[in-house]
This record gives C-alpha cells, sequence and structure tokens, in this order.
C-alpha cells in the first residue's frame, strides 16, 4: 500500500494542500492507493514490523 503520510501539525502550505487534493479526489474514487495516511498509525505498523521475527 501506498499512502501519503499526514501530519497533522505541519506548515508546509503544500504539503496541506496536497493532503486536501488527494482526501477530495479519494471521495470521488480517485488515486485510493494514495490515500492519506496519519503519522500515528505508520508509527504503529513500523514498530509491529520491527518486532516481529521473520
Amino acid at each position: 500500500m501506498k499512502a501519503l503520510i499526514i501530519r497533522s501539525d505541519s506548515d508546509r502550505g503544500v504539503e496541506n494542500f496536497t493532503v486536501k487534493a488527494f482526501n477530495f479526489l479519494n471521495k470521488l474514487g480517485i488515486l485510493k492507493r494514495y490515500r492519506p495516511m496519519p503519522t500515528e498509525i505508520l508509527a504503529k505498523k513500523n514498530v509491529i514490523n520491527c518486532t516481529q521475527v521473520p
């Protein structure tokens, strides 16, 4: 899964615009593969992947 990472406290204008644009496109059914993902979810997934034994 590919995703756009959302930083809730971002002060970058282009980053905030991109998140809003992708959310809008996802509601239309376009680019769902690149839906925004909060950094908290990404961090939890990384911890789970790092602690699993292959």
